[in-house]
């Protein structure tokens, strides 16, 4: 059968969604340069407190995000072979974003009600109810919905063979196999995502909360060894698999320790919320941090499944000549 002939051609598809992530990564990029615009709005209101240093972090943070996405829906309208697995990529680590985002929300919805309605006198049960479902809707509906949507359409093998057959040549992403690849880029982009939260630190580490210059030095060293691991995995070296496992094993045990041991209001007070909320927040009892805890061990888990999973790529005879 004619190799033009012997797929189904996803160009439309791979245009479409391409024009929607290039707007998706607009929006995420307008979203950082804003934050350049919130030192002016605390000198306009005295009781809104800045910090310049989470002002650095969401501007790279949500710039990183938006400019990885238009270059993925730029590679996604040229129909590039590397477009399926970066986009493979993006899929994945928002997806477990979302979800841990999603799991923090629902172990801390009571908190995270009072937060929200800060400015309201009286909550009445009916609108804490209220406010619980505005918090966590857009959780589900941008957290999860649209990666899970990008997981589907990017998984289809059509997709890939479309690419190939509009650029028939290997490139650079085709030197290890898509399983690995995204792997690689996945650490290596959470590695980038990780630096910028040495501005303002708050790191869980074995039991406690640690913030300042030694809690900055190790979210460098993180960023460092992850972006290294994702190199290391992309190269096809043991060194990077055996490093990958032991800091999901560390990281795992380091989180799942802290959200244990340490009490809520010292999250809070190492976020910088003001006092009168955290005292509010500590007239409610709260039972133990278990969907917390549940959902980190649950990703450090699926992560060594992983890993066990793409083991047979790091062998000699594997190893690109």
């Amino acid at each position: 059968m004619d190799s033009k002939t012997s797929f189904v051609d996803r160009s439309r598809r791979l245009k479409f969604v391409g024009l929607l992530t290039i707007f998706a990564g607009v929006a995420f990029t307008a979203l950082g340069l804003a934050h350049l615009a919130l030192p002016a709005a605390a000198e306009l209101v005295p009781s809104l407190r800045i910090d310049r240093a989470i002002v650095a972090t969401g501007l790279l943070t949500y710039v990183t995000i938006g400019l990885t996405l238009i270059s993925c829906g730029i590679g996604s309208l040229r129909l590039r072979r590397w477009t399926r697995p970066a986009m493979l990529t993006v899929g994945w680590v928002w997806l477990l974003a979302g979800l841990m985002i999603f799991g923090y929300a629902s172990a801390n919805i009571s908190d995270l009600t009072i937060l929200v309605g800060s400015g309201i006198e009286e909550l009445t049960p009916e609108l804490e109810r209220l406010l619980a479902a505005l918090v966590i809707a857009p959780l589900l509906i941008f957290g999860c919905l649209p990666p899970i949507l990008l997981l589907w359409i990017y998984r289809d093998e059509e997709i890939l063979k479309t690419c190939q057959a509009h650029h028939p040549e290997p490139d650079w992403s085709d030197r290890c196999t898509t399983e690995v690849f995204v792997l690689a880029l996945a650490l290596g982009y959470s590695g980038a995502l990780t630096l910028p939260l040495a501005l303002k630190p708050t790191l869980p580490w074995f039991g406690q909360l640690w913030s300042g210059p030694r809690a900055s030095l190790i979210f460098v060293l993180l960023g460092g060894v992850l972006i290294w691991s994702g190199y290391a995995l992309f190269r096809l070296r043991r060194s990077g698999w055996w490093t990958t496992g032991i800091l999901t094993t560390l990281l795992g045990i380091s989180s799942c320790w802290t959200l244990y041991l340490v009490p809520r209001a010292d999250w809070y007070r190492a976020l910088d919320y003001p006092e009168k909320m955290i005292e509010e927040i500590l007239r409610r009892p709260s039972g133990p941090p278990w969907l917390a805890i549940i959902v980190v061990g649950a990703m450090s888990l699926l992560t060594w499944l992983y890993l066990i999973r793409i083991r047979h790529h790091f062998t000699e005879s594997s190893k690109p000549r």
